[in-house]
């Protein structure tokens, strides 16, 4: 009788057993990069008619509040990326999502990587360059998602629960294609001569 294979390489499996969990917390976190801030009311319709010099003062005023919603996102991509590469059994992964400045005449994808740089195992962004020939190797320049521009950021995070989903996919891939790569091995090594161990 076949016996069910479980993997679970790295803990991965009890991270996305709370997938729900990290969606929601996902939608936490943009809410918590924002908290406090006024930027809610930065687009209010105004009660009055206010002079340029009032406009001018108040998109001053509203600059420092921009500045600290972005960086409180930019640390939620770190605290990411140190949880990605804390994981035992990490392995290179690509994930497609929504690009945002996709639209109906013009689809474009945005690109989430983990993978190592150096010694250390990084998250970058990239989005495909068109190709000439729809047969060529796709190409992409992958940048840091930390430095990205704030667009890009809050696009990404929001893919990071699906991001995380790719992971556990691209892993268990992996495994199978080690053991058919084995099984092959295995099968072609019934062909070779005897080693001097084997005929003793």
């Amino acid at each position: 009788m076949a016996t069910e294979k479980k993997t679970d390489v790295g803990g991965v499996s009890a991270i996305l057993g709370a997938t729900t969990e990290a969606r929601n917390a996902v939608g936490v976190a943009v809410s918590a990069a924002l908290a406090g801030s006024s930027l809610t009311n930065v687009f209010a319709r105004p009660s009055a008619v206010r002079s340029a010099p009032e406009v001018i003062e108040s998109i001053h005023s509203q600059a420092l509040a921009v500045r600290e919603a972005a960086h409180q996102l930019t640390n939620r991509i770190e605290q990411f990326e140190a949880c990605l590469a804390s994981l035992e059994g990490r392995v290179d992964t690509t994930h497609f999502g929504v690009h945002p400045d996709s639209g109906p005449q013009n689809k474009l994808e945005l690109a989430i990587r983990l993978h190592r740089k150096e010694k250390a195992w990084v998250l970058s962004w990239g989005s495909p360059i068109p190709r000439r020939n729809p047969f060529a190797e796709q190409l992409m320049d992958w940048l840091p998602l930390k430095e990205a521009p704030l667009k890009i950021k809050i696009a990404a995070i929001k893919i990071f629960p699906n991001f995380l989903e790719t992971i556990e996919k691209t892993q268990i891939q992996l495994v199978e294609q080690i053991e058919k790569a084995t099984a092959a091995f295995d099968a072609f090594a019934q062909t070779l001569p005897a080693t001097g161990k084997e005929r003793a």
